[in-house]
């Protein structure tokens, strides 16, 4: 509440005006009790400067009750302008008074020196005490009148709920949230279920979920006689309950127990492999062979024409014979890793 800098300023004047006040107090009680004292006649300005100094200690409390109390309005600004404006007419008036009648009457050959004294400490407290009445007053007034295309109804509102000196944007954004904050207070005290609606105002995609789940609520609020007179739904779409796992499209078929327990065909024995060594082709050997059976790409040049091998056929279903310093090794043999 009082971050605002002109709130700021307004305290600093009202801590100037607390303190001159207490000193013009002082110095106008001075003046009565020794006028007494001497036996004369109790000079009109001191008692009246009394009576400003307790009229300003009154209003200045109220002026900064609704720090304490927020609701009690106390602090509204037209309130607030026309007793600054009474309180620094009468603080001028005071001080013509004070340097009239202080320094010609008070000070007289026959008076006592602390007459004379508290008369002449009065003055210069009472003009600098009227003089920042005056300026405040006028920055008051000033600031209202800078305000007031703004806020149209300025003058109902407090000097603490006004958004002094700040932009359109921020003020929109403290509007919003004094209204938020007064709806929930009315919902707070007239509903019954409070927590309720609280918790589905805080999730931002309840409405998305509703509608997406199910449209019967948004049929219902935007209801017409048309829609209403109606039948429900058509035939067709009407809600049918649905056993899941027996009806269509969710039925499982089941399976015999005596299929699941039999066995598959057992497979087929392996046939030999039709494997054609291509190797026999290249011209670099892939194993040990005898001449006898080399083939036509290793005899043959070109020139001398093709004779076919005498020895037998090598069967292909055979192991490879082996080469020399060479010998088969088994697959589980660890000992030679």
């Amino acid at each position: 509440m009082m971050r605002n800098g002109f709130l700021l300023v307004r305290c600093v004047f009202f801590a100037l005006l607390l303190l001159l006040t207490l000193l013009t107090m002082t110095f106008a009680s001075w003046n009565i009790n020794s006028s007494l004292k001497a036996g004369q006649t109790v000079a009109t300005t001191s008692g009246l400067i009394l009576f400003e100094c307790c009229a300003f200690f009154i209003f200045t409390a109220l002026a900064f009750l609704e720090v304490f109390r927020p609701k009690s309005n106390s602090a509204r600004i037209s309130v607030e302008c026309s007793w600054v404006a009474g309180i620094s007419l009468f603080q001028l008036g005071a001080s013509i008074s004070a340097t009239i009648n202080g320094s010609v009457f008070a000070c007289r050959a026959s008076s006592a020196a602390d007459i004379c004294a508290s008369a002449w400490l009065l003055v210069p407290s009472m003009w600098l005490k009227s003089m920042i009445t005056f300026a405040y007053f006028f920055s008051l007034l000033i600031t209202v009148l800078a305000h007031r295309e703004i806020c149209d109804d300025i003058w109902k509102e407090t000097i603490y709920t006004m958004a002094w000196f700040e932009s359109g944007i921020d003020r929109a954004v403290a509007k919003a949230r004094a209204a938020r904050l007064d709806r929930d207070v009315e919902k707070a005290k007239s509903s019954s279920n409070w927590d309720v609606e609280s918790a589905q105002e805080e999730d931002p995609y309840g409405g998305y979920l509703d509608d997406i789940e199910s449209s019967s609520a948004r049929k219902k609020q935007f209801a017409t006689p048309e829609t209403n007179t109606a039948p429900a739904a058509a035939p067709w779409a009407s809600e049918v309950p649905i056993r899941r796992g027996k009806d269509t499209p969710f039925s499982v078929n089941s399976t015999p127990a005596t299929m699941a327990k039999a066995l598959p065909p057992a497979p087929k024995s392996n046939a030999s492999s039709r494997f054609i060594e291509r190797f026999r082709e290249s011209r670099i050997l892939s194993r040990f062979e005898l001449p006898s059976l080399y083939g036509t790409h290793f005899m043959n040049n070109g020139s001398t024409p093709f004779q076919p091998p005498t020895s037998p056929n090598h069967d292909v279903d055979k192991p490879i014979p082996l080469p020399r310093l060479s010998q088969w090794v088994r697959a589980d043999d660890h000992s030679r890793r």
